[in-house]
């Protein structure tokens, strides 16, 4: 009997390779499929280290390459093999490409380094699961690449890598931060198929020199990785962040999905926000308020410690003020309940005695006779700034009425 993975399907190994470790089922297993701690020389010989064994990866790929005649046929399968520590293919650059590679169903249980590593054939990652960081930094794809059901735990860098044709991420998962900043496909495109939210979400997507960039199946997140600002270029990833939303505002306008154009519609303001304020620890608590996973008294507690933080002037400008008194037009329950917060404070204002004749403070008369002038405040009662009082209230309470209209049509237009 040979190794049980090399003559499965999945692996279609035409070279089996001899057995080196027995499980306790009676499975026997060759170097390269059995587990990451019995990569064994032989059946009782010692165990390999992580260099002999990346040693025989290379030797690997050498042996594929010598054993044909035609340099374009050349292929080296690797299917189902458990890499047991780091491995670096980094020796593979431009002037020494890899050939075809198959990882389809490999597992890595260390890092993995692909930096600047051109892939000079057709090269798959199917059903291959990442267990630690890879590296695929300016990597260059010559001819097609496979990512199907591919599992990243750690971090991912595709940070300017090279695509030459059409590459499809299909139900790829993402655990973690997946950066695709700067990558090109100048003659192809990069098509994310069946992503989850949580992948989508992790995704770091800006400055592309690509043709075509779509998302086709996935489930969109509240918001995209892009918009977690840490660092010392915060504020440079919020400008970023800002432009993104609109390009997705503008495109979900396009294809006339209104949902989507309110979500990113939201975000793009938020960003907005952000900039003013410019302050890691209000821009912390106003995504925390804006959680809707979180608790009716998790956002109102967020909410109050919002409130408490120093005055910081951009939270009163109007795109402050847009935001907490209606969700830039987008939260109608937000909207309602400063409306009635309005009429409720006239309501208590009015009812209780006045410890101070307003009207005869300076002014009094020159502000009566200035309100005469305005068309919708001849008719107020009251005089001097009792008057203005009340004419700025029933500007506020207009005014809130109709960032209230505008969110429920938004809200109903969906």
């Amino acid at each position: 009997m040979g190794c049980c993975k090399c003559e499965s399907l999945f692996s279609g190994w035409s070279d089996p390779q001899p057995v080196v470790y027995k499980d306790d089922q009676g499975k026997d297993y060759c170097v390269y499929h059995a587990s990451a701690s019995c990569k064994f020389k032989s059946l009782d010989g010692e165990r390999y280290t992580v260099g002999e064994f990346n040693g025989l990866i290379f030797e690997r790929i050498r042996d594929a390459r010598n054993s044909k005649v035609s340099v374009e046929k050349v292929s080296c399968n690797l299917r189902g093999t458990i890499f047991p520590g780091d491995i670096s293919f980094c020796a593979y650059d431009k002037l020494n490409p890899l050939p075809d590679v198959y990882f389809s169903h490999a597992e890595f249980c260390g890092k993995v380094d692909f930096k600047e590593v051109c892939f000079g054939g057709v090269t798959s990652f199917t059903d291959a699961h990442f267990f630690h960081d890879v590296n695929f930094h300016k990597a260059k794809f010559v001819n097609d690449v496979r990512f199907m059901k591919t599992e990243f735990e750690c971090r991912v860098d595709f940070a300017w890598v090279v695509y030459s044709s059409i590459v499809s991420y299909f139900e790829v998962t993402f655990m973690n931060k997946a950066n695709f900043e700067s990558c090109q496909a100048r003659d192809g495109a990069i098509r994310f198929l069946g992503l989850k939210r949580k992948s989508i979400q992790n995704l770091v997507c800006s400055s592309f020199d690509v043709r075509l960039f779509s998302f086709l199946g996935c489930h969109w997140p509240s918001r995209l990785s892009l918009d977690d600002h840490d660092g010392m270029d915060a504020l440079n990833r919020m400008v970023t962040a800002e432009e993104l939303y609109r390009a997705m505002k503008q495109r979900a306008a396009e294809g006339h999905d209104q949902p989507q154009v309110s979500h990113w519609h939201f975000r793009e303001k938020l960003m907005q926000l952000k900039q003013l304020l410019n302050n890691k620890r209000s821009n912390d608590l106003l995504e925390e308020f804006e959680d809707s996973e979180k608790s009716l008294g998790a956002r109102a507690w967020a909410w109050g410690k919002l409130l408490a933080l120093p005055p910081y002037g951009p939270k009163f400008t109007l795109t402050g003020l847009y935001w907490a008194s209606s969700g830039f037009g987008e939260r109608a329950v937000r909207a309602g309940v400063v409306l009635l917060t309005l009429v409720a404070g006239s309501f208590a204002l009015n009812s209780l005695p006045q410890p101070l004749d307003w009207n005869a403070l300076p002014g009094s008369a020159a502000a009566n006779a200035t309100l005469a002038t305005i068309p919708f405040a001849k008719d107020i009662p009251g005089d001097g700034w009792v008057k203005v009082g009340r004419g700025f209230w029933q500007f506020l309470v207009a005014a809130q009425f109709t960032l209230f209209a505008l969110a429920v049509r938004n809200r109903f237009r969906r």
